[in-house]
């Protein structure tokens, strides 16, 4: 399972996270940010908010809003989700 260890903001709309597999790596907002729901990550003062919670399973600010370590992971490494969600037999 994908856990965030650590988020630490580095500069603008930008995250420097570690998993706890030690994969780490930045993921910019910026782009995600130009969507409605994800627009008060404009607002400097909430985006410094940032939790990690759900035991490492994602990043929150407060209540409003919250994304998948799963997602994170993704991006930061830039693999598919079939790369790291192998189908069970019984899904099959």
């Amino acid at each position: 399972m994908i856990r965030i260890a650590h988020a630490v903001i580095t500069e603008g709309l930008k995250l420097k996270l570690t998993f706890g597999n030690g994969v780490s790596g930045t993921v910019e907002f910026s782009e995600l940010a130009t969507s409605p729901l994800f627009s008060p990550l404009t607002n400097d003062e909430f985006f410094e908010n940032v939790t990690i919670v759900r035991d490492g399973r994602a990043l929150a600010w407060g209540e409003e809003l919250e994304i998948c370590a799963d997602s994170l992971f993704l991006r930061i490494t830039g693999k598919h989700p079939e790369d790291i969600f192998h189908k069970s037999k019984a899904a099959l």
